[in-house]
């Protein structure tokens, strides 16, 4: 009878860390990780955001050019 109630007890504080030990992955470990996926895209992120520049300033070229050219047209 004592061993039962021993494995009952057993079983149920091994639960109890279980319930524990996932709000703490789930709560401190999960934000980490997604610092770390910034930081690992951190780069590629800077690099789209200066080829998206690129291609504004190009369109914006080609747009005031053909402003200038209409205006000029009259």
């Amino acid at each position: 009878m004592a061993e039962a109630l021993a494995q009952v007890a057993l079983t149920w504080s091994g639960k109890i860390w279980e319930a524990i030990l996932g709000k703490v992955g789930e709560y401190l470990v999960a934000p980490i990780g997604l610092q770390f996926t910034y930081m690992f895209y951190f780069n590629y992120n800077l690099t789209e955001l200066e080829t998206q520049l690129e291609k504004l300033k190009t369109t914006r070229q080609d747009v005031e050019m053909g402003v200038d050219l209409m205006l000029r047209l009259g």
